[in-house]
């Protein structure tokens, strides 16, 4: 079982030994011992320890309680947008065991969630194949070493729209959850986040999804959800959620435009789409065209304005 975790500096003297031993094992036959040598001099333990804690991120591969492998993300030191792979290493005798795939997994999600673009990374002649295979391609289409003998590769993050499967409602859900909890939690008495949460209980939703009372349809970057929007019955909008860092980039406003022209489609008689407000969504939901029924209401702890939106104007 492959854990990963946060780096921290009791893990730097294992890094090290891990990147020097590919170097002087595995990379040895694609750059010879003198230059490998070269390189393992940035990999000491003070280096490392040096160039790590200023590094955006940086994760490590436990495995039996020791580490396997690390992989870290930093931002370019010639263009703020631009974020760079680093330091990718798996222990040679682990290699083949799917762990550096885990990694670059977890290098990507944290990148897709902090609103990232693009990914690029310094490949060896060893591993660019390995990132040929996980969607990265040779920057400006170029397949030439530059001058440390790397291939530049590059992986853009693209928004899908598209309906959620059942079997990634989970992740669908701990996104609600989250956006939830820091942005509308705060309105809510104790009993509010009680009846909350036991409506998007795993169970309540899968057996909703599977009777198709509840439809689910998100935004997602390369596979992984920052937005999302149910609507039950394709006349009632029950839950709208969209991953903090993608905030303000007109996601919610596309998820709700798909939904509505979805709506149209399965009910073309329905005059009138509803939905019950949070208070901190109000205003979101007025300048999609919504108007305000009654005044707020609390039903069991959960506090809301019922809304309608007429379809026919």
């Amino acid at each position: 079982m492959i854990e990963i975790k946060e780096y921290d500096e009791t893990y730097v003297e294992q890094i090290s030994t891990i990147v020097i031993r590919n170097l002087l094992e595995v990379n040895v036959k694609d750059y010879g011992m003198e230059k490998v040598q070269e390189m393992a001099k940035d990999f000491t333990v003070e280096k490392l320890k040096d160039a790590l804690k200023n590094r955006k991120k940086v994760f490590v591969a436990i495995k039996d309680n020791e580490v396997v492998g690390t992989a870290g993300i930093d931002v370019s030191w010639y263009n703020p947008n631009e974020y760079y792979i680093l330091t990718v290493f798996v222990k040679p005798e682990n290699h083949g065991e799917g762990i550096g795939r885990v990694l670059i997994k977890a290098i990507e999600n944290y990148a897709i969630h902090s609103n990232f673009k693009k990914l690029i990374i310094p490949a060896s002649i060893t591993a660019h194949e390995f990132y040929y295979k996980l969607g990265y391609r040779y920057k400006d289409n170029q397949k030439v070493l530059n001058e440390d003998n790397m291939y530049l590769m590059e992986k853009s993050f693209q928004l899908e729209y598209r309906e959620i499967k059942q079997e990634e409602l989970p992740e669908t859900l701990d996104l609600v959850h989250k956006v939830f909890d820091e942005f509308e939690a705060p309105y809510y008495s104790e009993e509010g986040f009680t009846s909350f949460y036991k409506f998007i209980d795993i169970n309540n939703m899968s057996e909703q999804y599977s009777n198709g009372s509840l439809y689910f349809y998100g935004c997602f970057v390369n596979d992984i959800i920052v937005g999302m929007i149910a609507i039950k019955d394709f006349v009632h909008i029950s839950l709208l959620f969209v991953d903090k860092q993608y905030h303000k980039q007109g996601i919610a406003r596309k998820l709700f435009d798909n939904i509505i022209k979805l709506c149209k489609e399965k009910i073309p008689s329905h005059k009138t789409i509803t939905v019950n407000s949070s208070p901190y969504a109000v205003d979101v939901y007025h300048k999609f065209g919504f108007y305000d029924v009654s005044s707020e209401q609390v039903v069991d702890g959960i506090r809301f304005v019922p809304m309608e939106l007429n379809l026919r104007k």
